[in-house]
């Protein structure tokens, strides 16, 4: 996940943060807090800052600041992380964060990178023989592959008599 994208999600869990805790009142302190991480979140995502409400006063925050850090400052509990299902906010965003990506990505086994490996080694193969059927040197076939000659070498003779496969 990229910065822009802590951003916006950021963005998304403050105005959920907001909105629940002025709802339930709470002091001018903790607006301020966050309606400047708000914009700090705001302006880090690409978007306009909102107005600033006239009877808070600006605080001076980082988007750099680590998600414990800002949990711990605008109080954020493990309760409200599940009650509003924020999804950067949280001390445990680090783990969120793979889950969401593992969910989106889909994450292969040990097996499936395996078979992907050969089934890309065959390929390279083939491709090296055509190459090498035309007259091309290994040099200039590892080359143009990006490979290095002894690879070429190596999945040349792969399968053959005394190399493992």
């Amino acid at each position: 996940m990229g910065y822009i994208d802590r951003n916006k999600y950021a963005v998304d869990d403050l105005n959920k943060l907001i909105n629940y805790k002025t709802k339930r009142g709470i002091s001018l302190r903790w607006q301020s807090r966050a309606y400047s991480y708000l914009n700090a979140f705001r302006r880090g995502a690409g978007l306009s800052p909102i107005p600033f409400p006239n009877h808070l006063i600006e605080v001076d925050v980082s988007i750099k600041d680590s998600n414990e850090r800002i949990s711990k400052d605008l109080r954020i509990t493990p309760k409200m992380v599940e009650k509003l299902n924020l999804q950067t906010l949280r001390l445990d965003a680090e783990q969120h964060r793979k889950r969401r990506y593992t969910a989106n990505k889909g994450q292969s086994s040990r097996k499936g990178y395996i078979i992907n490996c050969r089934h890309h080694s065959l390929q390279q193969r083939a491709v090296i023989q055509t190459l090498l059927e035309k007259g091309i040197t290994k040099t200039a076939i590892a080359k143009q592959l990006g490979i290095s000659r002894k690879h070429v070498h190596y999945l040349l003779n792969k399968g053959k008599e005394g190399t493992k496969s």
